[in-house]
């Protein structure tokens, strides 16, 4: 005798081999399956939600690790390296203010050196900007490579969000402007030594205040770079100052453990 089925949903009675209801079309396995997730017990509140707080936490503390970069992630400064810093900027800033900010470098051993610095990526400008073909610019090109090198410096320090190097960087940046309006101020006086013991036409800065007719203006001019080396100076130590009074985050630590 053939079996002999009850359709749970409408009653029907029909063959115990058919996969769905001929009454009411229901197909009796996605029926059962609804039924038995309807009986499944539900999750537990408290797990589920110390699962979600847990993994909120995780965000809240490494937000970084959710993007590719952070680029407001700078990596931490730490006491000594402030201190050590501080105590280079502020040894300099005394000399070039007890020695006439670069005109008398001769006179400071130190100075000396470090203008000796910067005269290598003066030189070494006049050719590399001169390739463009104007004279103006091979001219001006002195001024420029010495700015630039440590410009350079300081964009590869703040990609890579190291504050320190970048705070170094951008004092000599703006020490090198210093060197730059001694320069601007001796086109009118020419008593800064040339090398080789060029005569005045090889002055850079004599020829590019004739060039641009600007001698109402060459003391002007100077002392407006000089202040901003000033100030740039002093900024790159206050903002090194702010960064190291910054409390530094969990992924900073990390990066500077690396």
């Amino acid at each position: 005798m053939a079996e002999i089925m009850k359709c749970p949903n409408c009653g029907f009675k029909q063959s115990g081999s058919a996969a769905s209801c001929a009454k009411c079309q229901i197909v009796f396995a996605k029926y059962q399956e609804i039924q038995d997730r309807k009986n499944r017990p539900p999750p537990d509140p408290m797990a589920e939600n110390e699962f979600d707080k847990s993994a909120y936490l995780e965000l809240e503390e490494f937000p970084e690790e959710t993007t590719p970069k952070n680029a407001n992630s700078w990596q931490p400064v730490s006491t000594g390296i402030f201190v050590t810093l501080s105590a280079i900027f502020v040894f300099l800033l005394y000399l070039l203010a007890a020695h006439d900010a670069i005109g008398a470098a001769d006179d400071s051993t130190i100075l000396y050196m470090l203008h000796n610095v910067n005269l290598v990526f003066h030189e070494a400008g006049h050719p590399i900007f001169g390739i463009l073909g104007n004279r103006t610019l091979a001219i001006l090109g002195g001024s420029l490579g010495q700015c630039l090198v440590p410009l350079i410096v300081a964009v590869a320090f703040w990609m890579q969000r190291e504050p320190a190097g970048l705070s170094f960087a951008a004092f000599w940046f703006f020490e090198n402007l210093l060197d730059v309006s001694v320069y601007m101020a001796d086109g009118r006086y020419l008593q800064l030594p040339l090398i080789g013991g060029l005569g005045m036409e090889a002055h850079d800065w004599r020829n590019l205040f004739n060039i641009w007719d600007l001698w109402n203006w060459d003391q002007a001019l100077s002392k407006t770079v000089a202040w901003l080396g000033w100030a740039g100076m002093v900024g790159a130590w206050a903002w090194l100052a702010l960064r190291w009074r910054k409390p530094a985050t969990r992924r900073d630590q990390r990066l500077a453990n690396r």
